[in-house]
């Protein structure tokens, strides 16, 4: 087991060029891969910054399970994997800069003290959550 290392998360969306484009646009990602699935209907792409990689796929007929969390809160009403987390130097220049790339501050940058960080939620284009975190020590 210690050789288990995180390798990416993957993600099912409504419109690959798009989600492709927000998190090259809004992040600073580069699509890696690009390749049709036609015995699946679909379309999967990576994404990748920083050695992180981000699996997406767009496939016919698909469907959300359960809609987009309204706030951070109300997130966690549903069971299942929540968020991707990226860890950061400045949280509260990256809040700026996003929010000049008009991206949606779902939870602006809050101090946790008993966690040790501050942390900041944003939503992709798909209305997923992305948690930004900064350690207090750096603040």
């Amino acid at each position: 087991m210690n050789s288990l290392n995180p390798h990416h998360v993957a993600r099912s969306v409504s419109n690959l060029e798009e989600t492709i484009q927000w998190y090259q646009e809004k992040l600073g990602f580069t699509a890696t891969l690009r390749r049709e699935l036609p015995q699946f209907s679909t379309r999967q792409a990576f994404l990748e910054l920083n050695g992180f990689r981000i699996e997406v796929f767009e496939r016919e007929n698909s469907a959300r399970t359960y809609p987009s969390p309204v706030n951070v809160p109300d997130d966690l009403l549903a069971q299942g994997y929540k968020h991707i987390a990226f860890a950061v130097n400045d949280i509260d220049a990256i809040a700026t800069e996003l929010k000049q790339r008009n991206v949606e501050i779902a939870l602006e940058p809050v101090a946790d003290e008993e966690l040790g960080f501050t942390v900041c939620f944003i939503k992709d284009n798909s209305g997923n959550l992305i948690e930004l975190v900064q350690e207090l020590n750096t603040l």
